[in-house]
């Protein structure tokens, strides 16, 4: 069963020991479930994707939907997006292979443009691009697993969208943003520390991001 924000934010409150809302209120606690969520996403952009049929541009050079943050999987070519029937599988390839081995591969000359990808790269300094190969004839469709921003919750009603294995670090992650609220009663800059350390330690903060295409 989904984890409700209102879940969360009642714990925040019991630990608090402020239930009735008085030196935290509900919509604070819940712009902070979404700022946890956000800090999640940064580091486990696995947890918030989306599976999109990319429609390809004529040539080499691709890219995803704008609110895109990372293409997580290049998947592969799609016959028809609704209802999903797949074609041949794309294999991820280094760009430096490619520009070794045919430093022709972008021109339409050498390697004329076709409606399938066989091959594709990812941009080392744009995220929301790739490239194909051979190039496209502007008819193609590739199936592509992209992270995007989690959605914002507007009500603790909802489910807060990430797997339930996720709901105590949310909750450290309040918990050292109400903590760092009341910096000045005492200790509370070492319970702000404290849970976020806990909040860091859950979702596995190594100083690197996962899953990047």
């Amino acid at each position: 069963m989904a984890v409700l924000a209102s879940s969360i934010i009642q714990r925040a409150q019991q630990l608090l020991l402020d239930t009735l809302g008085v030196r935290w209120d509900r919509s604070e606690l819940l712009g902070w479930v979404n700022d946890g969520l956000r800090e999640l996403a940064l580091y486990k952009p696995n947890e918030s994707i989306r599976r999109d049929a990319v429609p390809l541009a004529a040539g080499t050079y691709q890219r995803v939907a704008a609110d895109a943050t990372q293409i997580m999987l290049v998947g592969c070519n799609l016959k028809s997006a609704a209802p999903r029937v797949a074609g041949r599988a794309a294999s991820r390839v280094a760009r430096e292979v490619l520009d070794a081995m045919h430093p022709l591969w972008q021109d339409s000359g050498a390697f004329p443009f076709v409606k399938e990808a066989k091959h594709f790269c990812a941009d080392d300094v744009d995220p929301g691009a790739f490239y194909v190969f051979p190039g496209n004839d502007g008819s193609g469709l590739l199936e592509v697993i992209v992270a995007v921003p989690p959605a914002v919750l507007t009500d603790a009603s909802q489910p807060i969208g990430v797997r339930d294995v996720y709901a105590n670090a949310i909750l450290d992650y309040v918990l050292y943003r109400a903590f760092s609220k009341d910096s000045e009663a005492p200790s509370a800059a070492e319970r702000a520390g404290g849970h976020y350390a806990m909040f860091s330690s859950a979702i596995g903060i190594k100083g690197t991001v996962e899953g990047q295409a």
